[in-house]
C-alpha cells in the first residue's frame, strides 16, 4: 500500500491567521483528495504539475509539486516529455518557465545520467544545464556528422522532438529537409553554445533560448538574416515560404514597407522589433499567432491589419507602437503581457472569445471605457491601467482577477 500523503503547511503557515483555510488545505485537499482511490500518487503529481503549468503558476507552488513528483518516481526523462507534450496545449512560454524550475529539481539526475554514460567532467557540467538527457551516442546517424554527437528522443508522439548534443568541434553535414507537405525543422538551443548556417550566408550564433525555423527545401535559413541592415523596402520572393524566422528584420530602422507572401503562416519573435520607419503592416491571412515582441518599438507604426485567423497575441507584440486603434480578431483568446502597452489607443474593443488578458496588456492613459466580454476567465495585474478609465464592465465568467487591474 502506498504511503499516505500528509500535509501540515496550512497550519504551520496560516493556522492562526486563516484556520479554516489551513484545515481545508491540510485535511481536505491533501488529507482526502491526495489519498483518494482511482489514480496513484505519481499520476496525481503529474496531473497537478500540468494543471499549474497550464495556469501559468510557475512559482513556489509549482516548484514544490515538481519536487513532489520527483519524490514519487517521476524521472527526468518523463518530466521532460510531459512538459514538452503539454507545451503544445498550454503554451510555449509556460513550458520554458516550467523547465527552468524542473532543471533545478532534477539537476543531480543530469549529472548521474552523464556519469552512467561514461562522459567526462565537461559533459557532466553541460548535462547539469539541461532538463533533457544527453542520450546515447548517435551512431545510427554518424555518417551525417563530423565528430561525436548524442541523441535522446524527448517525444515521439504528435510532433517528434529530439535532443541532440554536440561534443566540441562536432558539426552536422550540409543537408536539405524536403517534403511534399509539412516538413521542415525547428531548432531550439537548450544549453551550451553553437552555430547554425544557411548555405551562402554567415553563421549565426545559438545560445540557450535561440529558436531557428527552417522551411522545407532550404539549406538552413537562419534567424535575424537582415538584422540592422539598411533595407528600405522588401518583398518576400516566391511563394514557397511559410515561415519567417525570428528577428528577420530586427533593428532595420530604415525599413518603410514590407510585403509578406500569402503562404506565410508563422512569423517569429522580434521579426520587426525596432523598425522605426515602418508605418503600416498587413499580416498574412492564415497566421495563427502574433509572436512575442513582433513589432515592439516600431515608433512610426500607425496601422496594422491582424487577420481573423489569429487566436493568440504574444507579450509585447505591439509595445510602444503609436497605434490609436486596432481591430483585434474575434477569435483571439489570449492577449499577452504588455501586448499593447504604451499604444495611445482611444478605445479598447476586446474580442468576444477572449479568455485571458496579461499584465500591463493595455497600459495606457488614452482610453476611458472597457467592456470585458462574457467568457473571459483571467485578468492579470495592471491589465487596464489608465488614468482616463471611467467605465469598466466585468463579466460573471471571470474567476481570477489579480488586482490591481
Amino acid at each position: 500500500m502506498a504511503d499516505r500523503i500528509t500535509q501540515t503547511a496550512g497550519r504551520d503557515q496560516l493556522g492562526s491567521f486563516a484556520p479554516d483555510f489551513a484545515h481545508f488545505n491540510d485535511d481536505v485537499l491533501f488529507g482526502e483528495n491526495w489519498n483518494a482511490a482511482g489514480i496513484d500518487t505519481k499520476e496525481r503529481c503529474i496531473v497537478t504539475v500540468v494543471a499549474l503549468m497550464a495556469q501559468g503558476m510557475t512559482d513556489s507552488s509549482l516548484a514544490y509539486h515538481l519536487q513532489n513528483a520527483k519524490a514519487h518516481g517521476v524521472t527526468r526523462e518523463e518530466i521532460a516529455a510531459i512538459v514538452t507534450h503539454a507545451a503544445f496545449y498550454a503554451g510555449w512560454p509556460k513550458a520554458w518557465a516550467t523547465f527552468n524550475l524542473a532543471k533545478e529539481v532534477w539537476a543531480d539526475d543530469a549529472a548521474d545520467t552523464a556519469d552512467a554514460a561514461g562522459v567526462d567532467a565537461a559533459m557532466r557540467a553541460h548535462a547539469a544545464q539541461m532538463v533533457f538527457p544527453i542520450g546515447e551516442p548517435n551512431d545510427a546517424f554518424a555518417q551525417y556528422f563530423v565528430g561525436q554527437s548524442y541523441l535522446a528522443p524527448v517525444s515521439t508522439e504528435q510532433v517528434g522532438v529530439y535532443n541532440v548534443t554536440f561534443e566540441p568541434g562536432c558539426r552536422n553535414n550540409w543537408h536539405v529537409h524536403n517534403a511534399t507537405s509539412g516538413g521542415g525543422q525547428i531548432l531550439v538551443c537548450v544549453a551550451g553554445r553553437g552555430y547554425y548556417q544557411e548555405e551562402g550566408k554567415p553563421a549565426v550564433e545559438l545560445t540557450p533560448g535561440s529558436v531557428v525555423n527552417i522551411p522545407t527545401g532550404v539549406k538552413q535559413l537562419g534567424d535575424e538574416v537582415f538584422r540592422e541592415s539598411g533595407l528600405q523596402s522588401f518583398s518576400w520572393p516566391g511563394d514557397k515560404f511559410s515561415i519567417i524566422p525570428n528577428g528577420t528584420f530586427r533593428g532595420c530602422e530604415s525599413l518603410k514597407s514590407i510585403t509578406l507572401p500569402a503562404t506565410v503562416d508563422s512569423i517569429g519573435s522580434f521579426t520587426f522589433y525596432g523598425c522605426k520607419s515602418l508605418t503600416t503592416l498587413t499580416l498574412p491571412e492564415g497566421l495563427r499567432v502574433v509572436a512575442n515582441d513582433l513589432c515592439e518599438y516600431c515608433s512610426s507604426l500607425t496601422q496594422v491589419h491582424i487577420p481573423q485567423s489569429v487566436y493568440y497575441i504574444g507579450s509585447c507584440a505591439f509595445d510602444s507602437c503609436p497605434l490609436t486603434q486596432v481591430d483585434i480578431p474575434d477569435g483571439v483568446t489570449y492577449i499577452g503581457s504588455e501586448a499593447f502597452e504604451g499604444c495611445p489607443l482611444t478605445e479598447v474593443n476586446l474580442p468576444s472569445k477572449i479568455v485571458e488578458i496579461g499584465t500591463y496588456a493595455f497600459n495606457s492613459d488614452t482610453y476611458s471605457r472597457v467592456v470585458v466580454p462574457e467568457g473571459c476567465q483571467r485578468i492579470h495585474p495592471y491589465a487596464f491601467q489608465s488614468k482616463k478609465l471611467k467605465y469598466f464592465e466585468l463579466p460573471t465568467t471571470v474567476n481570477v482577477v489579480q488586482a490591481p487591474l
